[in-house]
């Protein structure tokens, strides 16, 4: 039986991520991770988590708890969807999520123990770490261009800074969230928008969308028009494997209008490369992105670039941010072997078992083959539920599928993802905002076994969902 005066003790020493919270329902040994060790779900980078686990360690903890380090988009995925059923005991976080979740499910216990914060915060957590945030500024810059210097955020919203800003895309990343939860905590909602809009009008238009997007399939006739309508686009980024829907984009059609074009053409691989044949000298790709795991089937943390050395050198001095500089990484690599900062040691040894397993099962074709496989009998099975697929079958890829819910049910996802994790499985909660879906994933070391136990347990959840068995 696990002490519950130890999560205690743990919440009151933990430092270094965002938030703390005590999960409901994880109390004893019936907690939902199912061992004698108190299990932590936290966002924090590899430093600030190194600094817990040296307190913890420090006061008597050794050995009594782990920790399980995600990404704060991957986290707040699985607490929103997953609820009080995600299997840990305490999380650390940003506030936003916890706050969302909180609300959704009530799944946090309350804190029994003064935390003395300097704020009011809600009685299920504790903030250790304040939503921070720089701004780094070039004084020459500054100095030579006559501009004032800022002192928060909200400044930089002053039309003096247009043109001189980098920063985040707030569309597309939950760290930049972060900074719209600062504004809109400090200013309120309507002044809030009013400043980011000004900033982002300062930041100036890095990126054009074609219009496309995850139910709508590139076009190579769009991207041409859009080239021609406008000859200051240099780049042109393409998603091959959209995720939120399964589309399997023609990156060579669009290739051949790209490179006419004369322009960079950079592939989003993340969840194909590996899995997907992708002829990266015939497709003229200047920059192909993908991650240690999807396709490769390695764990998660980092990513790698397949670059066209001219490109990747002509990108020599242009990064506007340290942490993307791809010369500088290539360059000490180069030199010495190694990252420019701490080494993912133990990732880049699953990354290399799992290069040699990919090797032994064939490689692109076997485990394409495979992944192929699995998502035709997935759908196949699925639709004889009357889980109709979302994506038409020309279009759909070989990575995940999304369904609809069969017509005329209603099917609460909570509960139907619950039920089917029980027993073994996971299904993610559909990404879309115009269809209620839901999604499963058919890479990783999935078997035509497995899809017909998953499968069978949807037909399961279904005849006990019309017996008013569950909801």
């Amino acid at each position: 039986m696990r002490d519950p005066m130890l999560k205690k003790s743990l919440a009151l020493l933990l430092a270094g991520a965002v938030a703390l919270v005590p999960m409901a329902g994880c109390s004893g040994g019936d907690a939902g991770s199912g061992t004698e060790q108190v299990v932590i779900y936290s966002n924090a980078d590899d430093e600030a988590v190194q600094s817990m686990e040296k307190t913890l360690d420090a006061n008597g903890y050794a050995g009594q708890y782990i920790f399980q380090s995600f990404g704060t988009s991957e986290l707040g995925g699985r607490l929103l969807a997953e609820g009080s059923s995600i299997e840990a005991d305490i999380v650390t976080m940003s506030t936003y999520y916890l706050d969302s979740a909180q609300d959704q499910y009530g799944m946090f216990l309350d804190l029994t123990f003064p935390v003395n914060t300097l704020e009011e915060t809600p009685s299920c957590y504790a903030p250790f770490l304040a939503n921070q945030g720089a701004l780094f500024v070039n004084t020459q810059v500054m100095e030579e261009k006559g501009l004032d210097m800022p002192a928060s955020v909200a400044d930089l919203a002053d039309p003096q800074y247009e043109g001189n800003i980098s920063m985040i895309d707030i569309a597309g990343s939950s760290t930049a969230w972060l900074m719209v939860q600062s504004l809109v905590a400090s200013y309120g909602e309507e002044e809030a928008e009013q400043i980011l809009t000004d900033i982002y009008r300062n930041a100036g238009v890095h990126m054009e969308q074609s219009g496309s997007g995850p139910i709508k399939k590139v076009r190579a006739a769009e991207v041409a028009r859009l080239l021609a309508e406008d000859p200051a686009i240099t780049h042109v980024s393409i998603v091959h494997s959209e995720t939120t829907s399964g589309i399997l984009n023609d990156i060579a059609s669009v290739a051949r209008v790209v490179k006419a074009a004369g322009k960079t053409y950079i592939v989003d691989a993340v969840s194909s490369f590996g899995g997907v044949d992708i002829d990266l000298p015939a497709l003229g790709i200047d920059f192909l992105i993908s991650s240690a795991n999807k396709c490769i089937q390695g764990v998660p943390g980092f990513s790698f670039i397949l670059a066209r050395r001219s490109a990747l050198l002509a990108c020599t001095g242009r990064a506007r941010s340290l942490s993307l500089d791809l010369y500088d990484q290539w360059e000490t690599m180069e030199k010495d072997g190694k990252w420019r900062y701490t080494s993912p040691t133990h990732v880049l040894l699953a990354f290399a078992k799992a290069l040699e397993e990919f090797a032994a099962e064939g490689g692109v074709p076997a485990r394409g083959a495979r992944y192929a496989a699995n998502r035709d009998l997935l759908i196949e099975r699925m639709t004889a539920l009357d889980f109709a697929t979302y994506i038409p079958a020309e279009h759909q890829g070989p990575i995940i599928v999304t369904f609809f819910y069969p017509e005329g049910e209603t099917i609460d996802f909570k509960s139907m993802y619950d039920y089917i994790k029980a027993r073994g499985y996971a299904i993610y909660p559909g990404k879309l905002t115009d269809a209620d879906t839901f999604r499963i994933g058919v890479i990783g070391e999935i078997y035509p076994a497995d899809i017909e136990a998953v499968t069978g347990i949807f037909a399961n959840y279904l005849a006990a969902h019309r017996r008013g068995e569950v909801r």
